[in-house]
């Protein structure tokens, strides 16, 4: 250690219970400074609260109250009071708290990796405890006056979470209700409303009265310095440019949430919009922005209320997130979801952030539509985990719609010195770590999306297998199924041809319900229903051939297309890292080279070996990233080209279904029309039947000349004849009168029982037949039942 450095210990210090190293200084303020010390018997680690000794009556007043106060606060977002005591060597009011081991956020927002605002995860952890604990204050009545990131505290629980707390309430108050005013003026420039800034900094007349909304705007600065790492309104020449500060806060429009000059008497840039380098995804932004416009508002009638802050930020914190990849564009987008929001919700969201088209959106959960997954009606909050945490692509079918790969916001580093100004030079490193960090963070998510795009290609070409797959199994069983339909129409023509016959030689009309013979007879379905049979046996056969082309297709197109991109993702992102720890490790040193103040020859050379170590480091991080960009550039370029050629492989997958529908509602309606006649052939049969019974029952008692029955009497051979025609559906020129006349009473009688018997063989034939085709149906069902979950088309089979 060098002989001008500061050794890290000191003198210690004392209170009834607890102990400190002066040295252990962890925060410094104007009325207190903050050590870290411990219990002296149970040795727990605290933060040690000493106030100065030399202190106003009105600092008195302010650290009685912040004790008071504090005694009797309860919340998990609010610092905890642990003791009050007394230094035992000055008397000095000393103040015991919880230790939190993450600093205060300012002390965490000055951290390099933090210079572009906090991840989109920890910002929402964030943004959730600071809502809690100004809504708990709220409810006791108080109102801090002094918020900004040095009086928030980061505790780590025993998990690892982040928990902030608001803290250093010297500056609070506690009001009777809710309209009641104050003179009073507390806070710090930056974070400071523009009214008590205009008295306070300016010492200009302005308003006399404040109330508990000025909190709001310093919540509002807050926030958005979380969110970017930078303030909201910032001028050329900081605290001294107090005049310009006062401008752009006052006199800034609605809605602008930032203000920058950047040069003496220069333009100031307004901005209605988060940076671009900012972390969180574009969703989330567009739900912070209104928040932070409504929080730093002058004009007090579209201010937000403390109501609608906490209503709000409610609202974002509850949301779920689903994590979207958009192979066309190589890049991921997050939604932002309402736990009750629904599937047409999705759409509706994916379509105004993307611009695809409800109608044109296939979004896949890996192979699946995602419509299989979840049910159109289930709220967001019942989805499997699997969806929330990610795994989602999104194809535009609309395969005419050119796209571009995701243009990334990137940042310069400084420019580099020779020269050696330790104050500078360290301000340089701070910057540059900073750059690092946030390439850091490209990297991580440019190589992300190579490896999900990739992985996109492979779920798209599985999700179409998905769907034509089991189509082969539908024609199998469809090809069963024309079978028996046309064994069917077969068995119904022999049936209408019998009826027909006995219809030509009988004379029905003296017998009852005989019309629902004529009926089936006089069917006209089945040559019609012959001929569209046929037309749809060769649409199967049309469909069969095209199947298979088009699987061998997507099989000749299973080139992967992971010979392109990063191959050893890894490596990019670990060779990012090290420059950017070589680069944060120059920071240390120049950090030290500040402390020394004064260097001498070889701490010179050094640093000097450190600012060309620095250089190096940052062009060659650059070109690690800058690869990778271009890698990220050719994987867009062959994901295009293959996804391209699925989706249209998928475009044909669902013409072959519109085809496959049409045969599925020809074999309804063919199962109808069976039917139906199935069921007036059984009320012919049964009709027919007992006519026939009748028919033999008067002819075995028929009486010659009206006296006698003609029990011995032989048929004739022309009665044989009739009946071999009549049972072979052939006797359509012979009449019931011609039968009467030339057949004898046991001819006729045998010709009826053979009728009956041939109709009751035809009868069970066709039941027989009906029944298989029934079982064909059961078949062709479940694998119906198959397509349905795999298309996962609600426009598809039903």
């Amino acid at each position: 250690m060098q002989s001008n450095g500061k050794e890290k210990s000191g003198p210690l210090s004392r209170s009834e219970n607890y102990v400190w190293n002066n040295a252990d200084c962890i925060g410094k303020g104007a009325t207190a400074d903050v050590y870290m010390g411990r219990h002296k018997v149970t040795g727990e680690v605290c933060a040690i609260k000493l106030f100065n000794p030399r202190e106003s009556r009105t600092l008195a007043i302010s650290r009685k109250r912040e004790i008071e106060l504090l005694k009797n606060l309860d919340h998990r977002n609010v610092i905890k009071f642990v003791a009050s005591e007394f230094e035992l060597s000055t008397g000095n009011e000393v103040l015991v708290m919880p230790y939190c081991q993450g600093g205060s956020l300012h002390t965490v927002l000055e951290q390099p990796q933090y210079g572009f605002g906090f991840p989109e995860e920890e910002f929402l952890i964030f943004l959730g405890d600071i809502e809690g604990g100004i809504e708990y204050l709220r409810s006791t009545g108080i109102i801090h006056r002094d918020i900004k990131p040095g009086n928030i505290m980061r505790f780590i629980d025993d998990n690892g979470r982040s928990v902030y707390k608001l803290t250093d309430f010297g500056a609070a108050k506690q009001l009777e209700h809710d309209e009641e005013q104050f003179q009073s003026i507390y806070g710090t420039e930056e974070y400071l409303h523009p009214d008590m800034y205009q008295r306070a900094v300016l010492r200009e007349p302005g308003q006399q009265y404040f109330d508990a909304s000025v909190d709001l705007w310093s919540l509002g600065c807050t926030i958005y310095h979380v969110a970017t790492g930078q303030l909201p309104f910032q001028v050329y020449g900081g605290r001294s440019n107090t005049a310009v500060m006062h401008k752009i806060t006052s006199e800034k429009k609605s809605g602008v949430i930032s203000a920058i000059q950047t040069e003496p008497d220069g333009n100031i840039t307004w901005s209605t919009v988060l940076p671009n380098t900012c972390l969180l995804p574009e969703s989330l932004k567009t739900l912070i922005t209104p928040v932070l416009a409504g929080l730093m508002e002058t004009n007090k009638s579209k201010a937000y209320t403390f109501e609608q802050f906490f209503d709000q930020v409610k609202s974002i914190v509850s949301r779920k997130r689903i994590e979207i990849f958009l192979p066309a564009t190589c890049s991921y987008f997050v939604l932002y979801m309402n736990g009750n929001d629904k599937y047409s919700n999705i759409q509706e969201e994916v379509a105004s952030q993307t611009g695809v088209m409800l109608e044109n959106q296939l979004l896949l959960c890996r192979d699946k539509d995602l419509r299989t997954i979840v049910s159109t009606t289930d709220e967001i909050s019942k989805y499997p985990k699997i969806i929330l945490e990610g795994d989602i692509c999104l194809f535009n079918v609309d395969t005419l719609v050119e796209t571009m790969p995701y243009t990334l916001e990137t940042v310069p580093f400084p420019q580099f010195s020779l020269a050696c100004d330790l104050n500078e030079d360290v301000k340089l490193a701070k910057r540059s770590s900073s750059v690092a960090y946030y390439y850091e963070f490209l990297t991580e998510k440019v190589v992300r999306c190579q490896k999900r795009a990739k992985q996109s290609v492979f779920y798209l070409r599985e999700y179409i297998r998905g769907l034509l797959n089991p189509i082969n199994a539908w024609l199998s069983e469809t090809k069963k199924l024309a079978s028996e339909s046309k064994r069917s129409l077969g068995v119904v023509e022999t049936s209408l041809t019998l009826v027909g016959t006995m219809l030509s030689v009988f004379k029905l009309t003296p017998y009852k319900d005989s019309e629902k013979i004529a009926e089936f007879a006089n069917k006209g379905d089945v040559a019609n229903l012959k001929t569209g049979l046929a037309k749809e046996d060769k649409r199967i056969q049309e469909i069969d051939v095209y199947l298979q082309v088009l699987l061998e297709r997507i099989k000749e197109q299973e080139e992967n297309v992971t010979s392109v991109g990063c191959q050893d993702e890894s490596y990019c992102v670990s060779t990012v890292r090290q420059y950017r720890q070589t680069i944060h490790g120059v920071l240390t040193t120049f950090g030290k080279h500040k402390r020394y103040g004064e260097l001498h020859s070889h701490e010179v050379f050094i640093h000097k070996a450190e600012m060309h170590k620095l250089e190096e480091s940052s062009l060659g991080l650059l070109s690690v990233f800058q690869g990778c960009l271009d890698n990220l550039k050719r994987v867009h370029g062959e994901v295009k080209k293959h996804s391209g050629l699925l989706l249209k492989h998928l475009a044909r997958a669902k013409k072959v279904e519109v085809n496959m529908n049409c045969v599925i509602e020809f074999h309804r309606e063919l199962d109808v029309r069976l039917g139906r006649l199935d069921a007036t052939y059984k009320e012919a049969a049964t009709t027919l039947s007992q006519v026939l019974e009748r028919r033999s029952s008067e002819t075995s008692l028929s009486k010659p000349d009206g006296n006698k029955f003609l029990v011995n009497e032989k048929p004739s051979t022309r009665d044989v004849e009739v009946t071999k025609s009549t049972v072979q559906y052939g006797a359509t020129d012979i009449t019931d009168e011609e039968q009467t006349s030339k057949s004898g009473p046991k001819c006729k009688e045998k010709i009826y029982c053979d009728l009956r018997k041939q109709l009751n063989e035809t009868r069970l034939g066709t039941e027989s037949v009906m029944k298989d085709l029934s079982e064909n149906k059961k078949s062709l069902e479940s694998i119906m039942l198959m397509l349905q979950k795999g298309i996962g088309n609600p426009n598809g089979i039903t």
